[in-house]
């Protein structure tokens, strides 16, 4: 893969020649929701306004070959691994952490489902999964973008967001439904599109109205499950007036081409890729500030690499074996590689004289070591750009259990969330200042 991806060219809507305030945009669309920074808000100079931070979680969900993850060293002057040398570009903006783990989780591969919840004992009978740090920081960052978070994979069984109630946000899985969604839209449409909202919400609203005299009849238990299906269901409503108000603002252009199903069709690298673009796309678009991308090596997914087909999972399960070991490196280089083309695409853009990478805190991780093992301790991860004071490489010493959810209390803060914890925290970061 290259090191440096192409440039892609956007434009915004509404481009003026005079400074115009988003309140008075606001009001000439009859909108109640705040509109991303437009070219046609500053004029001649004047002052920009401050926008917010943004936050990209891209996980591989079967961890790293440690033999190539782990560089020497600490600080700055590391040695770069054979997959940290993929990103070494970014040496001075980005924290490598090592020793760390996600307390009490365990479930091997079960466990995507914990990375960004931290919830632990997914295999307990009595599990019920937490809020996601994406929804959790949609939830407060989220209200003024088109899409308060948009969440990504290349195998559509598989996600790592979940909403308040603990029930599973599903992903997109195809590239080209994800580019319609961002640039693709048919006036023709639009009315027809909006009355079925509209009665979307009102069906909403009458299906609230029996649940909530039954909540009050039925045992605790059943009262916790309603709770839920509220959530669940004020959580759609949200969406759905969130979907008619943006339904009259129109989508940015962009001369970038929609994916072409034939050219990955099956191939894991290949569609995450196409996702990794289309991420960029919609961040430097400004029309979402959340967003993940999960990388599914889980069963069934395969690459091409070689002249041959290979299965992901098998391959995390070599036994040793030289050909397979490197085939398995080729693919988790070539995630790194995925890494390394979204920091630079973020990086090549400026937002108010600085790098957008600059206001974008990407985490890089996996819920794993690596698939072989199924280790769930000392966990790779890289967090970059945001804004943060990067250490180079940070070392927890101990068993490597260290809270990985310290980090994310760290990323919520960066963002301008306050507060005093997020999952099984015991406070932010040590060693990472924000």
């Amino acid at each position: 893969m290259k090191n440096k991806p192409e440039s892609n060219h956007i434009h915004a809507p509404w481009v003026r020649p005079a400074a115009i305030s988003r309140r008075t945009v606001l009001r000439g669309l009859g909108a109640s929701l705040s509109l991303p920074l437009l070219e046609a808000m500053t004029c001649c100079g004047a002052e920009q306004v401050h926008s917010a931070n943004r936050m990209v979680v891209l996980m591989s969900d079967l961890g790293m070959l440690p033999q190539y993850w782990f560089p020497k060293g600490m600080g700055f002057d590391y040695e770069d691994s054979r997959y940290t040398k993929v990103v070494s570009s970014f040496r001075k903006r980005m924290t490598i952490v090592t020793g760390s783990a996600l307390p009490g989780v365990d479930g091997q591969h079960d466990a995507d489902i914990c990375y960004l919840t931290g919830t632990p004992r997914p295999q307990s009978p009595s599990f019920r999964n937490g809020e996601s740090l994406d929804v959790f920081a949609a939830g407060h960052i989220g209200n003024e973008t088109r899409y308060s978070l948009i969440n990504t994979c290349n195998n559509g069984g598989r996600s790592m967001t979940f909403n308040r109630s603990g029930s599973k946000v599903p992903p997109l899985n195809d590239p080209v439904a994800l580019y319609n969604k961002l640039f693709v839209e048919n006036a023709a449409q639009a009315k027809e599109q909006i009355a079925k909202l509209k009665t979307k919400k009102s069906i909403l609203d009458k299906v609230l109205e029996p649940s909530r005299a039954l909540q009050r009849k039925v045992s605790a238990t059943d009262r916790e499950r309603l709770d839920q299906y509220f959530t669940a269901v004020r959580d759609a409503e949200q969406e759905l007036v969130r979907a008619i108000e943006w339904s009259t603002v129109p989508k940015p252009k962009t001369d970038v081409t929609a994916p072409d199903r034939d050219a990955y069709k099956g191939d894991t690298l290949l569609i995450s890729s196409a996702f990794q673009k289309l991420i960029s796309l919609a961040i430097q678009t400004d029309q979402t500030r959340i967003a993940t991308m999960l990388v599914s090596g889980a069963f069934g997914t395969t690459f091409r690499h070689d002249g041959k087909e290979w299965q992901v999972h098998a391959l995390s399960h070599h036994a040793g074996d030289p050909e397979k070991i490197e085939a398995l490196a080729h693919y988790e280089e070539s995630v790194m590689s995925i890494l390394n083309a979204l920091l630079h695409s973020l990086d090549e853009v400026q937002e108010n004289g600085q790098p957008l990478l600059d206001r974008t805190t990407v985490l890089f991780g996996s819920h794993l070591l690596n698939g072989h093992s199924h280790s769930q301790t000392n966990l790779p991860t890289i967090l970059a750009g945001g804004g943060f004071r990067h250490k180079g490489l940070i070392q927890f010493e101990g068993d490597g259990r260290y809270p990985l959810t310290n980090l994310y209390l760290s990323m919520l803060h960066k963002l301008g969330i306050e507060t005093d914890r997020f999952s099984t925290s015991t406070g932010t970061m040590r060693g990472l200042e924000a």
